[in-house]
């Protein structure tokens, strides 16, 4: 079955807990998973504003969880606040697609939005490999990608073979704010030391400053500081295709 082309894929994690001691030195497993502020911005842009639908999917389907350190921080914000009170939103996020459901279909772009549990299950998944091969060069549809959610893409083979984010330019959050949030010892790698191991092109701003890299149709974002124009750009792209 193939979708018409006015969806966009959203990709989230299904992990819960990191596997060692995180933020909290007294909790031994801190709960994860995705970064709600990305994902409300993403929905009230792309769904409230302009219709684009967005399909959620994860690598098991079901139940992906809100990183609660996310929600913590986003208390007070109001896009945040409208995003947890609809209704269809969170049916979407309690019953998202299974990874291998979604793989063929045609979609105007795949986005993987950050938290810290998407080091866990994505980057080694390889529908992800499929749906950026599906979405990218065949249907020209764009990659975005928030802070952690660079993790997804690190495995991702070109169609000759190559790692795919060899020689492109992308950002992601940084050796510096990992440690500021004190997550450095709980997470199995730090995603700027692998982008530049696997040849990627790492640029970044100061600490929790926006900061937005486009190289062709890969769009890439520091923080969950940078959701605002990340998203526009997101949006600018949609309306490309």
């Amino acid at each position: 079955m193939s979708h018409s082309h006015s969806h966009v894929l959203v990709v989230l994690t299904n992990t819960r807990d990191l596997p060692s001691t995180g933020r909290d030195t007294e909790d031994a497993n801190p709960r994860t998973g995705f970064d709600v502020k990305e994902v409300a911005y993403l929905y009230e842009c792309l769904t409230k504003e302009h219709k684009i639908e967005l399909i959620f999917a994860s690598p098991k389907g079901g139940e992906a969880y809100i990183d609660p350190c996310s929600m913590d921080a986003s208390r007070n914000d109001e896009i945040v606040a409208k995003f947890m009170k609809d209704q269809d939103a969170m049916q979407k996020i309690k019953n998202t697609k299974k990874l291998r459901d979604v793989r063929s279909q045609k979609f105007l772009g795949a986005v993987f939005p950050g938290g810290a549990g998407v080091l866990i299950d994505l980057p080694n998944e390889s529908m992800v490999n499929d749906i950026v091969q599906e979405i990218y060069p065949r249907h020209e549809g764009f990659i975005a990608a928030i802070g952690h959610g660079l993790a997804a893409l690190l495995n991702v083979k070109s169609e000759k073979g190559d790692l795919w984010l060899r020689g492109k330019r992308v950002t992601c959050q940084t050796l510096e704010e990992e440690k500021e949030l004190k997550l450095e010892r709980a997470l199995p790698f730090m995603i700027e030391d692998k982008l530049k191991q696997i040849g990627a092109k790492f640029e970044k701003a100061t600490k929790f400053q926006p900061y937005v890299v486009e190289d062709e149709r890969l769009i890439t974002a520091q923080n969950n500081y940078s959701v605002k124009e990340w998203v526009t750009a997101i949006k600018r792209h949609c309306r490309m295709n």
